[in-house]
């Protein structure tokens, strides 16, 4: 019995020198875990000592794949990558995959050292889509990568994983965040000044100081920004029924022309 085993544990340390297969292998540790649960409940302990040993070969071959995940993320650089647009990077395609794949594995039974590691790659991805983001010139375009790209690792996450997720919260807080802001960023040629106004008037009223506002001053930014509104809005009424007439060809060549939507199903 002891040759058989010593020959598992030969060729299992032969497999994983020339492996780079993260999930295969954190699929072996999880699956030895199941092992050692089974064995402990049905008292059998006299195999714990060689599934500790596979572990021992395979936790060190894990965290190394792991880590030249992060160096590789963390010395990429987006110039080199060629051109850049606002849909989905493939890299963080290939990392929510990658990170969807390790959590829904490790939900039943976590191990600190995977979440710690995962966090880790996850900071170091956040940084990376920031650096891409750079490489726009502008600040809309740049939003607008940055809310493609979030969204996309969040529908992998929340599909692979539980919507409740350390992942998922992460990434739907920044979705949310740069959403808000895209959205002030579009408004701001027409309302601009309003939004500035009602940041500058919340605080007030939630620290009670409302009478504050009825100043003159105050008066006259509310009616300067009313009229700017009044403005917009007819411009957009007259822009509206100018484009009324041709309402009917747009839809009617809408329907007549099949619209595919975009596939970001991962190729390796």
């Amino acid at each position: 019995m002891g040759k058989a085993l010593t020959l598992v544990l030969r060729n299992l340390e032969s497999y994983i020198e020339s492996s780079f297969d993260a999930i295969s292998i954190f699929l072996c540790i999880h699956i030895l875990h199941r092992y050692e649960a089974i064995l402990k409940r049905r008292n059998v302990p006299c195999l714990a000592s060689y599934l500790q040993r596979l572990q021992s070969q395979l936790w060190p071959r894990f965290e190394m794949i792991v880590e030249l995940n992060l160096a590789s993320i963390r010395d990429c650089e987006p110039s080199k990558l060629g051109h850049i647009d606002i849909r989905p990077h493939y890299i963080t395609r290939r990392y929510a995959e990658f990170s969807a794949a390790n959590v829904g594995i490790n939900e039943s039974q976590p191990q600190h050292k995977v979440l710690e590691l995962l966090g880790r790659l996850q900071q170091e991805v956040e940084n990376f889509i920031l650096r891409m983001a750079a490489e726009f010139p502008g600040r809309k375009e740049q939003l607008v990568f940055l809310i493609n790209n979030y969204d996309m690792m969040l529908a992998v996450l929340t599909e692979r994983t539980s919507d409740d997720s350390k992942e998922s919260e992460s990434f739907q807080q920044l979705l949310n965040a740069r959403t808000g802001e895209f959205v002030e960023e579009a408004l701001s040629p027409g309302f601009g000044g309003m939004i500035s106004f009602v940041k500058d008037i919340e605080p007030l009223m939630e620290r009670g100081q409302g009478a504050r506002i009825k100043t003159d001053q105050s008066k006259k930014r509310v009616e300067h920004h009313v009229r700017a509104v009044g403005h917009l809005l007819l411009n957009l009424t007259v822009v509206a029924s100018l484009l009324e007439p041709f309402i009917p060809a747009v839809i009617a060549l809408t329907l007549q022309t099949p619209v595919s939507s975009p596939s970001w199903k991962y190729h390796p």
